[in-house]
C-alpha cells in the first residue's frame, strides 16, 4: 500500500486509529471522537480527512459521511 508511506508519523497514527474503531464498529470515528483521542482540534482533524481523501484513502459517500475507499476496506 504505497498511498500510506507519504503520510506523516501523526496521519499514520490516525489512520491506523480509524481502521481500527472501523474494524470494531464497521463506521469510521466522528471527526470529534478522533480529535479528542489525539488531543486535537476537529478543524484540524477534518484537514487531515480532507488531505487522505486527496491521497485516495478515504471519500465521501452519498449522503456526505466519510469512508475507506474500496481498496482501504480490504486493507490490513
Amino acid at each position: 500500500m504505497s498511498t500510506t508511506r507519504h503520510l506523516t508519523n501523526l496521519q499514520s497514527h490516525v489512520f491506523d486509529f480509524m481502521r481500527e474503531f472501523f474494524r470494531k464498529n464497521d463506521q469510521l470515528p466522528p471527526v470529534d471522537y478522533i480529535a479528542n483521542e489525539f488531543g486535537r482540534y476537529p478543524n484540524q482533524i477534518h484537514e487531515m480527512l480532507i488531505s487522505f481523501q486527496k491521497k485516495g484513502l478515504i471519500e465521501r459517500n452519498v449522503v456526505g459521511k466519510w469512508r475507506f475507499t474500496r481498496s482501504q476496506v480490504g486493507a490490513s
